[in-house]
């Protein structure tokens, strides 16, 4: 995401800048610990360079590298849980290990989608209603105490 969608009618100019790589997107699983362990990596920057739906991630910026995760919520109610198995899609950049961020071997299973994230934020879009709402929740959380 390389910037914000601005107010008003979204052309498609205006979706391209904000999505303008094309990339594809793959299905994967991988068990909550290494879920947990890919987390821990973005909010190690202090500042999360990604984005994430259906989790709240709380951390701390204060922690120690691999210490600053404090939970993770899914949207529906349960925490993570490490021995459970997870279905994440992401980009073929980020599926790659580009930015750091790929879970290498840890993957259980892979699959390619037929659809670039660019088509894929085309869909939700056209499939929201008119205006398209803001999201209300904030998907990772600064700790505010211990």
């Amino acid at each position: 995401i390389r910037t914000g969608i601005r107010a008003g009618p979204a052309t498609y100019g205006a979706i391209y800048e904000v999505q303008p790589f094309g990339n594809v997107l793959y299905r994967v699983t991988v068990r909550g610990s290494d879920l947990r362990e890919y987390l821990e990596r973005v909010v190690g920057r202090r500042r999360p360079a990604v984005q994430v739906s259906g989790a709240i991630v709380t951390y701390d910026t204060s922690g120690a590298p691999g210490s600053r995760l404090r939970s993770v919520r899914m949207i529906d109610g349960p925490p993570l849980t490490d021995d459970r198995t997870y279905t994440v899609v992401l980009n073929d950049f980020m599926y790659t290990g580009g930015g750091n961020l790929g879970f290498g071997d840890k993957v259980l299973r892979a699959d390619p989608l037929d659809l670039n994230d660019l088509d894929a934020f085309v869909s939700y879009l056209r499939a929201q209603p008119k205006p398209v709402p803001t999201p209300k929740e904030r998907r990772f959380v600064i700790a505010t105490g211990p």
